[in-house]
């Protein structure tokens, strides 16, 4: 008989099968070859997220930094990473000196548009307002890299909303995927995210249930049930009529499709987290 474990934090659901007290891998073949690269790129985009919905406290600005405006760093090929992770260094160091009771989650990003950049996710530690984040992220960043463009530091409040405005969300777009394979490609072992001062932050942990053959059925097929009726909703209003359909069914399918084959992890809007806290709460009947 087999078993399954339910990893239920806050914002996402985590499960696999155990067999004999121990959980076993539950990952089945993709539908076709995946590229080891590409399959490496979403293992990240995975990694990213899981971390940002858990981090506690969570941060309070979201900090996106440009590179030096120089044609070569336009174009991946031309930036070597260890010129790119030896002014993140620098920034990294300047902002644990400035605020020690804080943490920095940092993520290196390539898009066609601003070539390599860098995002975070910053908690100061401090009662810290947003003009006075940008100005010292500007600051630092212009006497770091000599470019004291006007444009070169953006910041906005830590979008904690789990819905498809988290900033999470917008870092591990399904349309990133490719960019993030080539800059796993030219960055190779090197890290391309990760999180500074972690003696200030921890992971929130989750709440764990065991469930029966049985009892996991029902709660997967509540999750598909959402999304399906979802789609039909959305299908019958003039507001979604139109391409953005398309991408918002998309969207839905791929969500019913990992619940189905339980690859990788689950992410819940709010009106899904609750449907779920109460399937819960009825399979200790089935």
């Amino acid at each position: 008989m087999n078993d399954y474990r339910f990893n239920f934090y806050n914002g996402f659901v985590s499960w696999g099968r155990v067999r004999d007290g121990r959980p076993t891998s539950q990952r089945r073949e993709p539908y076709l070859p995946i590229d080891p690269l590409e399959a490496r790129a979403r293992r990240v985009h995975n990694t990213i997220k899981k971390v940002l919905m858990r981090l506690i406290p969570q941060p309070l600005w979201f900090v996106t930094v440009t590179m030096p405006n120089e044609p070569r760093f336009r174009k991946l090929t031309d930036v070597t990473p260890a010129e790119t992770n030896a002014l993140l260094a620098l920034l990294k160091r300047a902002y644990r000196e400035e605020f020690p009771n804080g943490y920095l989650f940092w993520d290196i990003e390539f898009s066609y548009e601003n070539g390599v950049h860098l995002h975070f996710g910053c908690y100061p530690g401090e009662q810290i307002d947003q003009d006075d984040v940008k100005d010292w992220f500007r600051n630092k960043w212009c006497r770091i890299c000599g470019d004291y463009a006007q444009d070169i530091v953006d910041v906005k409040v830590f979008n904690r909303d789990k819905g498809s405005n988290f900033h999470a969300n917008y870092l591990t777009k399904r349309n990133k995927i490719y960019r993030r394979m080539l800059l796993l490609d030219n960055f190779g072992v090197l890290n391309t995210f990760g999180v500074i001062g972690r003696e200030n932050v921890k992971l929130e942990k989750p709440r764990k249930r065991m469930l029966s053959e049985e009892q996991k059925i029902y709660i997967v097929n509540v999750a598909i049930e959402h999304s399906y009726q979802k789609i039909k909703k959305m299908r019958r209003s003039w507001e979604f009529m139109g391409p953005d359909l398309i991408d918002i069914i998309d969207d839905e399918l791929y969500q019913i499709e990992q619940v189905k084959s339980g690859y990788g992890l689950h992410y819940l809007d709010d009106e899904l987290r609750k449907k779920l806290r109460l399937a819960f709460d009825e399979v200790d009947g089935l």
